[in-house]
């Protein structure tokens, strides 16, 4: 799914796939499995599903494990999508349900 999200960015252009991923009815939604986005600097561009954190920077958060799950996702993104985003402005990441 976030092959396909990348995508979607480079061909429709970042506010569109920003305006998709936000979408709860979108394509990228799905109850158990959905797509949210970072900027560069860790402020939450996309979340379907908790729209009322999107524009915060969430890079330091920590989860109740006093962990700062942002920034284990950061350096694992580019692992997992196996393309150059670095030229992408933005950071696609997954999120599954649990």
């Amino acid at each position: 799914m976030d092959g396909e999200a990348v995508h979607y960015v480079y061909e429709q252009g970042r506010d569109a796939g920003i305006r998709e991923f936000n979408d709860p009815s979108g394509t990228f939604s799905d109850p158990e499995m959905f797509i949210f986005a970072f900027d560069m600097n860790g402020t939450l561009l996309a979340n379907p599903y908790f729209p009322g954190l999107v524009g915060q920077n969430r890079l330091n958060d920590r989860d109740p494990y006093g962990k700062y799950p942002v920034q284990i996702l950061w350096p694992m993104e580019n692992k997992a999508l196996d393309i150059p985003t670095i030229s992408l402005p933005i950071r696609i990441l997954t999120m599954k349900s649990v």
